[in-house]
């Protein structure tokens, strides 16, 4: 499936969204709209603003060479209302799966599906969440990162059976 992008040309003055608290831009300008002496800035699209504003901390991770995660530094979660702290330098094994489903999901520093898997791994250190809990939190987690539906539902349900099977 090819996907066209599609431009528009804004002239917005004193946008703000003071309610979502998210940035007053000032002026905006597109093309060559307006008589401003300054130079035009493109506008950001709302899910920008919106997922800038709201979208989970990404951890700083390091991939070792057996393929294990390493925080670089505390990583803030706040999922489901609660709030967490992800300790620099806890390792994890990220996504546990064979390679070729791992490369499938997004098995990489920058993958959101590795990040959630790696805050899963670090929930079961947590002697006051049972598994079922860090199921849930890992679920609302990817979901947080715009994860698809489909990996969600892969994954949750791995996660969960798994968890099951082992009596929580």
């Amino acid at each position: 499936m090819k996907y066209i992008p599609i431009l528009f040309t804004y002239t917005l003055a004193s946008f703000s969204c003071t309610p979502m608290n998210l940035p007053d831009l000032g002026v905006i300008t597109g093309g060559n709209q307006g008589t401003s002496s300054s130079k035009p800035r493109s506008i950001p699209s709302i899910p920008d603003l919106i997922n800038k504003q709201y979208a989970p901390a990404r951890p700083k991770l390091k991939r070792l060479t057996n393929g294990h995660y390493t925080v670089l530094e505390n990583w803030r979660v706040n999922v489901s209302g609660k709030k967490f702290i992800v300790q620099k330098d806890y390792t994890s094994n990220g996504i546990t799966a064979p390679q070729s489903i791992k490369n499938m999901l997004g098995d990489n520093v920058n993958a959101p599906e590795t990040w959630t898997a790696v805050f899963h791994d670090w929930c079961f250190t947590q002697k006051n969440l049972t598994r079922l809990e860090c199921d849930d939190l890992y679920i609302q987690l990817m979901k947080d990162f715009n994860i698809s539906a489909r990996k969600i539902q892969l994954m949750g349900a791995t996660v969960k059976g798994y968890s099951i099977y082992k009596g929580n």
